[in-house]
């Protein structure tokens, strides 16, 4: 009875009146460089204002709040973010523009743990493979998190703390000096203390801090035709780790630091063509100690480096002057990274090693009849280390009315190896293929309801040889499942907003599940707003699901978050805020042999003018 009384409100809860929800106003969305404009598909988008108000230090309590995406908390020093049943190495991010996942990393997966909710203005999620506008990596989805500042003058400040010793605080601002010219600018610092990431009694509170700082430019002609901007991000991260199930590290430390720079330049021709320039590099750098002592015989020290440098030129031309909806967009990116290990016994050193994409792609979008449209396209790879690689996209897209569109589509996703699955000395294999998926998916969206079914298969998936431990292609996959979400306005002052989830994958080499993905997960954010004050309610529930042959399946979970936000004047500039996590103190696991926070609270003050 428990395990179909889940589904069986969330399912209801996410079909109650899809017409009533049409009435709420959207978001603006702004359309990242490599979408076609005309596409009527853009996304799961999730604005400013619905990532300050959870009031939360973690990103993850933003995402889980969307269905067809899950999100972990840190485990061995890492968090995770599926999308669809998608490994977390599967999922291309992207800030402002640039490519962020890290190749000193053993499988390039990004590190949701860097960020700051703070300094984020907003996040686009595209579910399914998406290689053809976005290339390697976005085998499962894309990410795209656009930063504060970007957008006229504004002053933010928030000081947060509360337990395990939490404290937060952030600051950005942006300036318009002139029409043309603005500078912009973020700064942030986290620390805290616990708890143990390992499952086990009296373990050590695990300590961590995230720096982050970012500093920019922008400048635009008289005519607003030609844009520029230039920006620099640093990160510094550190944390204490527990790399094994129900074990308690006790002398094992991490710290990586990253430097990002991104640079936009965009020219509008004549109204109808638009050209793009993206550029961006990011330095990359973790250290792992992990000496002799406290149960370790050995010392584990390990340092790696990482280089990730990505060119790209998009050319856009509208022609529905002589097609209504036609447009036409092609472009090219050379990419390129570069990977460098080295430890005390230097057993497993790897000197500089790299690969480099170039990739030409295509896209358009053609309208059949004022409320049907194709779009399709093309990205042909070639790797200097690696195989070639084609992937494609093609959707048919029903305009139902303005603010409803349905959509068949199709589209497949690649992931070239890693440096490290490619050069280790113990794991690593020159011969190594790319990572493949195809997907397929029927989809209802109206802005503020959406659901779908998908299926995707994976083909020639990363796994090891046991008998040799090199990394191999062994693994092939395939998850099918059912996701949909609403927001409704119960009155002029409470909306509520469920979503469900239904996964089912299947190891197709050793006939399991899937492991980490459960087959139901769902929620609901219950929010009420008046004048200065807004409080919001959020469930979210998993049902068990398998992690690891060595232990029984991990129980499911429910747990209950609150939070707050009181404006202290009435033009709204200053706030008093506060959230309550695991409300009820579950003990919980995401991965067997891993703890979660239990009962924790934090308090905080934001100050923010236009």
């Amino acid at each position: 009875m428990k395990r179909r009384l889940l589904p069986s409100i969330c399912i209801a809860l996410t079909h109650v009146a899809p017409s009533i929800a049409a009435e709420l106003e959207l978001a603006p969305i702004e359309v990242d460089a490599r979408s076609l404009k005309n596409d009527w598909d853009h996304g799961t988008w999730i604005d400013s204002e619905s990532i300050e108000s959870t009031e939360s230090r973690d990103i993850g309590n933003v995402l889980r709040q969307k269905s067809g995406v899950d999100y972990r908390l840190k485990v061995s020093g890492l968090t995770g973010f599926s999308i669809r049943g998608s490994q977390p190495e599967h999922v291309l991010v992207l800030i402002d523009g640039v490519r962020m996942n890290d190749p000193s990393g053993p499988n390039r997966a990004f590190d949701f743990s860097r960020l700051n909710p703070a300094l984020i203005e907003s996040i686009e999620i595209i579910k399914g493979p998406a290689s053809v506008a976005y290339g390697s990596d976005a085998l499962g989805g894309v990410v795209l998190i656009r930063t504060k500042g970007r957008s006229g003058s504004l002053l933010d400040l928030d000081i947060q703390g509360g337990s395990y010793g939490t404290f937060r605080g952030s600051a950005t601002s942006s300036r318009t000096y002139s029409k043309n010219f603005s500078l912009f600018s973020q700064v942030s610092y986290e620390r805290a203390n616990g708890p143990s990431q390992a499952k086990v009694a009296n373990g050590e509170d695990d300590e961590s801090s995230n720096l982050n700082a970012n500093l920019g430019i922008k400048a635009e002609t008289d005519d607003s035709k030609t844009f520029f901007e230039l920006s620099s991000a640093m990160n510094r991260n550190q944390q204490e780790i527990d790399d094994d199930s129900f074990t308690d590290d006790l002398n094992y430390e991490g710290e990586s630091d990253q430097w990002a720079i991104r640079t936009k330049l965009r020219h509008l021709w004549d109204g109808k063509q638009e050209t793009t320039l993206l550029g961006g590099f990011v330095a990359t750098s973790r250290d792992y100690y992990d000496q002799v002592g406290s149960g370790d015989t050995f010392d584990g020290t390990e340092h790696h480096q990482g280089r990730t440098y990505q060119a790209e030129l998009i050319h856009n031309v509208d022609l529905s002057s002589i097609s209504d909806g036609t447009e036409v967009m092609a472009g090219a990116e050379w990419n390129g990274e570069r990977y460098k290990q080295t430890s005390p016994t230097a057993t497993s050193d790897i000197p500089w090693v790299s690969q480099y994409q170039i990739a030409p792609f295509a896209q358009v979008t053609a309208r059949l009849a004022p409320s049907i449209q194709l779009v399709g396209g093309g990205r042909f790879v070639t790797n200097d280390v690696n195989e070639t690689a084609f992937t494609d996209r093609a959707s048919l897209q029903f305009r139902v009315d303005p603010t409803s569109y349905l959509e068949l589509k199709t589209g497949s996703g690649f992931k070239s190896p890693s440096l490290y699955q490619i050069y280790s000395p113990t794991y690593g294999n020159t011969n190594l293929k790319n990572e493949r998926s195809r997907s397929f998916s029927l989809g209802y969206e109206n802005g503020s309801f959406s659901t779908a079914v998908f299926q995707t298969d994976y083909q020639d998936m990363m796994g090891y040889d046991s008998a040799t431990f090199r990394t191999i292609n062994i693994g092939e996959a395939r998850v099918r499942g059912f996701e949909s979400e609403v927001r409704v306005p119960i009155s002029t002052s409470i909306t509520i907003a469920p979503h469900y989830t239904y996964l089912s994958s299947r190891d197709l080499t050793n006939k399991r599940e899937l492991a980490g993905r459960p087959r139901h997960k769902g929620g609901a954010r219950l929010r009420y707003f008046q004048d200065q004050f807004q409080f919001s309610v959020e469930l979210l529930a998993k049902s068990d699901r398998f992690d690891d042959t060595r232990f029984p399946r991990t129980a499911g979970y429910a747990i209950m978050n609150l939070s707050a936000e009181y404006f202290v004047d009435s033009l709204k500039k200053l706030a008093i805020h506060g959230r309550v996590d695991n409300l009820f103190d579950r003990d919980y696991m995401e991965k067997v042999g891993y703890t979660s926070p239990g009962l924790s609270g934090y308090l905080g003050i934001r100050y923010q003018a236009l």
